[in-house]
């Protein structure tokens, strides 16, 4: 996987972000290990896709640093770019391309072997059910056959960095338990994973740690059990949730 300078694969200091007059992040901390996979929940609103799409380059913050396995997000930007493979809330992508020519499009932007690449293509296209339409433009298929596709770029890619952004939406429960695996397994050979979900029980199940993220900050971070524990949400995460956003029935 690679040798790095920086002791965490990702690490925010004082981030914050303002869409006009609105605070989306509020000086927020953050630092995540290496091979971690490391959960984001939080209501809507709450700046899980801000934070994400800053961490990916996608857009600029108002304030704060961000630093990608010791590299500075704001001094390398390409360098930081090519280390992490971004999976967006509302996947879009190329419509005009096969589902074939997109993923050789990811092959060529990041330059892998092609002996490399056709092994790969073959392994996640397998994994996602895509087998059957390398032939379908990607402006034909639906929401979750979407996903599938761009989750396969993705591990096609396979960075060392993965940002995803509510990847398990649109899939069925094949495609959960599949993402699942192959996110455990990356996270085993030494890559990192931020991920941001609504999906509670999926996010206990997957990651070593979680942070509850509210109003643009951190409430409390910790591994799933601690936070349930910590909070005296019974040793749950949902628990650990509803109580601190004062959601309890």
């Amino acid at each position: 996987m690679g040798t790095y300078p920086g002791e965490y694969a990702i690490k925010v200091s004082g981030l914050t972000k303002y869409y006009g007059e609105n605070q989306a992040l509020g000086g927020l901390d953050l630092e995540v290990g290496r091979h971690t996979i490391y959960g984001i929940i939080g209501p809507n609103g709450a700046g899980k896709t801000t934070l994400l799409k800053i961490v990916a380059g996608i857009i600029r913050p108002t304030a704060g640093e961000v630093s990608v396995l010791g590299y500075s997000l704001r001094e390398e930007p390409e360098r930081v770019k090519a280390l992490i493979g971004y999976l967006p809330e509302k996947p879009r992508a190329y419509d005009a391309l096969t589902v074939r020519e997109f993923l050789e499009f990811i092959g060529e932007l990041y330059s892998i072997p092609s002996d490399v690449f056709t092994e790969r293509v073959e392994e996640y296209s397998k994994a996602f059910g895509l087998a059957g339409y390398s032939r379908f433009f990607m402006g034909s298929l639906s929401k979750g056959l979407l996903q599938r596709a761009l989750l396969a770029a993705i591990f096609v890619h396979e960075p060392q960095i993965y940002l995803l952004d509510e990847p398990f939406h649109g899939l069925d429960p094949s495609g959960i338990w599949q993402l699942r695996r192959l996110l455990r397994e990356k996270g085993k050979l030494g890559a990192t994973v931020l991920v941001a979900t609504h999906i509670l029980d999926l996010a206990e199940k997957l990651c070593d740690r979680i942070a509850i993220i509210n109003q643009g900050k951190i409430l409390i971070e910790g591994t799933p059990q601690g936070l349930g524990e910590a909070t005296g949400g019974e040793g749950s995460l949902e628990g650990a949730y509803l109580k601190l956003l004062g959601e309890e029935p």
